[in-house]
């Protein structure tokens, strides 16, 4: 580690920048750290400082000024209509209906994988999601949907809509494996996260 072997009051900002350097000749996975990889690495170190400086009181013997390198979010690549309804369509069964909860209503990842048979309303045709901060929403089901989860629920024997193919009795917790096979399959290019 680049500060490893430094005693607290030895830091400058001479040495951060120094850091600052390093870090932008560092490779992982063949390409050059980024300023933002760079940046959340001074945020936790900044935040050591503070730390030492607290409940060791130790601290540098100059003022450390941490700033941030320059970074532009980049724009995210989004599926066409056409595109999301071939990954869908390309998709292994049951996990088909589960982008198709992602398309039609929007869920978040997490949400969507901890439904359960539970929050259906069959009746009022719509299923409760429990958002961040324990919000509970409501949320209306296209009859083809609804369809395709009433088909799903003859044959299921767990609580959950999508059981982990490892245990049933929990809901799946990784979707990376399922969307990059329907990727492929559908001969999208495009990144799919």
């Amino acid at each position: 580690p680049f500060f490893g072997n430094m005693h607290i009051p030895d830091i400058t900002n001479s040495i951060i920048s120094l850091y600052k350097q390093k870090m932008k000749e560092k490779k992982h996975k063949g390409h050059p750290l980024n300023n933002h990889t760079i940046s959340k690495g001074l945020n936790y170190f900044s935040a050591f400082l503070k730390w030492c400086e607290y409940e060791l009181q130790l601290s540098t013997l100059h003022p450390i000024h941490i700033n941030k390198l320059p970074y532009t979010r980049p724009i995210p690549t989004i599926l066409s209509i056409n595109e999301a309804l071939l990954l869908i369509e390309s998709a292994d069964a049951p996990y088909n209906i589960l982008l198709k909860i992602f398309f039609y209503l929007g869920l978040r990842n997490r949400a969507a994988r901890k439904l359960q048979w539970g929050d259906m309303d069959w009746t009022s045709k719509a299923i409760k999601t429990t958002e961040k901060g324990n919000k509970v929403k409501w949320h209306p089901l296209p009859d083809d949907l609804l369809e395709d989860l009433r088909q799903l629920y003859i044959a299921s024997s767990s609580i959950w809509i999508f059981p982990s193919p490892k245990n049933r009795e929990k809901h799946i917790v990784k979707l990376h494996t399922i969307i990059q096979r329907a990727r492929k399959r559908a001969g999208i290019t495009k990144r799919v996260h």
